[in-house]
This record gives structure tokens, C-alpha cells and sequence, in this order.
């Protein structure tokens, strides 16, 4: 490119640059960008999160008029063990049947006088979709699990633990202290 020409056109960029050899061209003025970036980890989605949610306040609207009483005895299903494993590690130190237990107390608060459970595990109303929302993006003090701390495999056995009917998911996943203290007395 001579001296006396003008610039390529905006878009042509620097053929140098592409492999086309030659000069240079013009630098492009600060305030033009052909390109937009490339949307931020979860940006395409940003849109789903707000229907979710208010797909998850209706289910557990409506759903709270058909939360079973909870009949917790005997032995979890077979199929539900891993499901019930998964609980017994990560959800029960927070939301086991147990009121003064973080999570349970916050949802005792929310649901008074509804008739919805506060134990998850007594929850008859939750699909598998707002599980998974709330296990992946976590609410309030809540953390996210990432999937090198609860896999997809474990989620979805957690799921299947958490949607079964009550009368398979056995008695109630007893806190470690209370297991230990079992141990103990076993002794």
C-alpha cells in the first residue's frame, strides 16, 4: 500500500496478519469493533434461569397440597441406596429431619402453615429439575456442588432418591453424630 492510498475498508483487517503478506493496514478507530465477544461461561442461557425459578415457586406452590405425611420406617428401597448415600453426605448435615438444622430451619420458616415438610427427605413435591437447579446453583447460603464434588450420575441417583414414593426411602438418613453415637453404644 502506497502512501497516498487510503486505507482498506473496515473488515479487511491486516492482510499480514491472515497470511496474505503485504503491509499493514491502517489501525481501525478505538471505537469500532466488527466482533462481538464470545458470550461469558453460562451467559447463553441466562434466560432459563428465571423460568426455572418460577417453574420451581409454582411447583412447590401447588405441589404443597399434595405433600404426603411422612411414613418413615424400615429399610430404603435397593434401588435408592446410592441416591439415599448421596443425601447421607451432602444434604443431611443441613437438611436432615432435625429443626435445628440450617437448611431445615430456613424452610420451616417458609413454609409455616402450608403443610410442605421442612425435611427434604419428607418432600413428596420436588421433580428432578429443581433438584438438580438448586443442587448446581444453590439458594441463599446454599453453595453450588460443583460435579467433582456430587457427579451427574449422583445427582441423578440423589433425584431418584429424593422423587420416590415415601414408603421406599426408609426411615430417615441419621446425622454422623447420631451414627457415632450408635457405633458407641454397639461397643
Amino acid at each position: 500500500m502506497s502512501t497516498g492510498q487510503n486505507p482498506p475498508p473496515l473488515g479487511e483487517g491486516n492482510h499480514a496478519q491472515h497470511g496474505g503478506g503485504g503491509q499493514p493496514s491502517a489501525p481501525r478507530p478505538p471505537s469500532v469493533s466488527l466482533r462481538l465477544p464470545p458470550p461469558s461461561r453460562g451467559e447463553d442461557f441466562r434466560w432459563w434461569k428465571p423460568l426455572v425459578m418460577a417453574i420451581a415457586a409454582l411447583t412447590c406452590t401447588f405441589g404443597a397440597a399434595t405433600a404426603q405425611q411422612a411414613v418413615r420406617t424400615g429399610p430404603v428401597a435397593p434401588a435408592l441406596a446410592e441416591g439415599r448415600a448421596v443425601f447421607a453426605h451432602w444434604c443431611a448435615p443441613c437438611h436432615a429431619d432435625y429443626p435445628g438444622l440450617a437448611g431445615t430451619s430456613s424452610l420451616a420458616i417458609k413454609y409455616a402453615g402450608t403443610g410442605t415438610p421442612a425435611a427434604l427427605e419428607d418432600r413428596t413435591d420436588l421433580p428432578a429439575p429443581v433438584i438438580a437447579y438448586f443442587v448446581r446453583n444453590g439458594v441463599a447460603w446454599m453453595p453450588p456442588f460443583r460435579r467433582t464434588e456430587i457427579s451427574d450420575a449422583e445427582l441423578a441417583a440423589l433425584s431418584a432418591y429424593l422423587t420416590a414414593p415415601l414408603d421406599q426411602r426408609g426411615a430417615h438418613t441419621p446425622l454422623l453424630a447420631d451414627e457415632m453415637v450408635q457405633l458407641e453404644a454397639n461397643r
